[in-house]
């Protein structure tokens, strides 16, 4: 017998990336001498929307079969903070999981970028865990 299935996410993972990216803009710009007089950016975000957004469903064939893995999915969010277009950066190793984690990000709602006071379309990477508990 299997043991009893549950679905964890990271969201961990998914703010020092954006912590990441955003220090690598902020490099690449002061290296450009086009920091200046730009306004601040702030990166799209998913984890103070974490209580409504819907987790990813588990799968039964991947509990079945004790599938585990971590989908890294790329986001392009809306100035509204809608999932405008969700892709796979990085496979689990299993479709179902995969789709089963697009399915669910499709559905969920971000704080979008902001560019001075105006929120911005951007991307974001959003990683997805599936991990079965003994």
């Amino acid at each position: 017998m299997l043991p009893a299935p549950s679905l964890e996410e990271s969201f961990e993972d998914a703010a020092e990336s954006s912590s990441n990216t955003a220090t690598t803009a902020h490099a690449e710009k002061s290296a450009n001498g086009t920091q200046g007089n730009a306004e601040p950016y702030s990166e799209a975000n998913f984890s103070a929307n974490y209580g409504t957004n819907p987790k990813p469903k588990y799968p039964a064939i991947a509990r079945s079969r004790g599938w585990q893995g971590k989908v890294l999915l790329r986001v392009k969010v809306s100035s509204d903070g809608l999932s405008e277009a969700v892709t796979i950066h990085s496979s689990s190793g299993h479709d179902t999981l995969d789709e089963s984690a697009v399915a669910a990000v499709e559905k969920w709602q971000f704080i979008p970028a902001k560019r001075g006071n105006t929120a911005v379309a951007s991307s974001v990477i959003v990683p997805i865990i599936f991990t079965l508990n003994n």
